[in-house]
């Protein structure tokens, strides 16, 4: 099996972390011998683009999306990334024929 695992985290205002969790699963994927691709959207000017891009190269049949946090945890500037995820998510759904999970 493919397995794209897309890091979704663009939230860089307390400090820039490395995708550890897809990480993980990308180690046990590949223990498991399915080929893995990594895509971590932290530097991404164009997210959607990007993941239409990953999932056009490298055609997988399962795409795991990893959301560190779903706002900027600021109570005076607060700002929501769930928008901008469910963008993504649509993305894969249009871009593939993966099946929810």
């Amino acid at each position: 099996m493919r397995v794209l695992l897309i890091s979704e985290n663009r939230c860089r205002e307390n400090l820039v972390p490395w995708p550890i969790g897809p990480a993980c699963v990308a180690t046990a994927a590949r223990a498991a011998g399915h080929a893995v691709e990594g895509l971590d959207l932290m530097f991404s000017e164009d997210a959607a683009a990007d993941v239409a891009s990953a999932i056009d190269r490298f055609a997988p049949d399962c795409v795991g999306l990893s959301v560190r946090n779903i706002d900027n945890q600021d109570m005076t500037d607060n700002r929501f990334f769930m928008p901008a995820v469910r963008r993504i998510v649509e993305v894969v759904r249009s871009s593939t024929g993966a099946q929810r999970a």
